[in-house]
């Protein structure tokens, strides 16, 4: 997954681009010996500029999908995924990220690396139906005033080896927009051997900003690493 702030649609391009090409071959998936080194389960994004909102969700992999950018004026505001679905979840267009909430005040769309414990999460949201850990990650920061508060509580429903990475474009409804990028996992033994794969890196670019998942350093790009910290404006990366 990527997110971007920036004035050029060639920068975004290249960043789908290296999106693409590390969903057809995670190389740090292969250089660590992992069994699934492909996410071909869906992807999808949101996008808003001057030309407004631009939401996308496919359950085709991205690289067997049409990649049409949409039009674009004034500075971009993107975030992009390819899945690859835990065990035992299904493969569908709804399941595919961003993943879209509303309040009174802001359109948000959340992407999501990592695993979450979905059923503590449903329990205490009261939610009885057929979601991602992901999609009820949303509906519990939603839930809360804070939006940082409750990222940072949703630390707490990680499950052990794995991750809360989070991209999160946010839409004013009066206009304006921001993206937030969470970057978490717990730094422990057990995790040793996955550091890079959960790895969230940050670069800047000519016209733009750009935070991503760590693989597209292999495809062109040469970011470093985010620190792993609360949520925080990529304009502020």
């Amino acid at each position: 997954m990527f997110a971007y702030i920036g004035n050029s649609r060639d920068e975004l391009e290249r960043l789908v681009g290296g999106l693409e090409n590390a969903a057809r071959v995670d190389k740090v998936a292969v250089k660590l010996g992992m069994k699934h080194t492909t996410h071909q389960d869906g992807w999808g994004f949101a996008i808003y500029s001057d030309r407004g909102i631009s939401f996308y969700k496919s359950e085709k992999p991205i690289f067997d999908d049409e990649k049409v950018l949409p039009p674009t004026a004034g500075k971009i505001y993107a975030i992009y995924h390819a899945r690859q679905a835990s065990k035992g979840y299904a493969v569908r267009r709804r399941f595919s990220h961003p993943f879209l909430g509303e309040t009174d005040e802001n359109y948000v769309f959340l992407t999501h690396n990592g695993t979450l414990d979905g059923q503590k999460l449903a329990e205490e949201l009261n939610f009885h139906g057929d979601a991602l850990d992901s999609e009820l990650a949303l509906k519990y920061a939603l839930q809360n005033d804070s939006l940082g508060q409750a990222v940072t509580d949703l630390q707490e429903y990680t499950m052990p080896n794995s991750a809360l990475n989070l991209l999160i474009l946010q839409i004013s409804k009066d206009g304006g927009a921001e993206v937030f990028v969470k970057h978490y996992y717990k730094k422990d033994r057990a995790m040793l051997d996955k550091t890079e794969y959960y790895s969230i890196l940050s670069e800047s670019l000519a016209e733009g900003k750009a935070v991503f998942s760590s693989t597209l350093n292999y495809y062109g790009f040469s970011g470093k690493e985010l620190a792993r910290d609360d949520l925080v404006p990529l304009s502020a990366v």
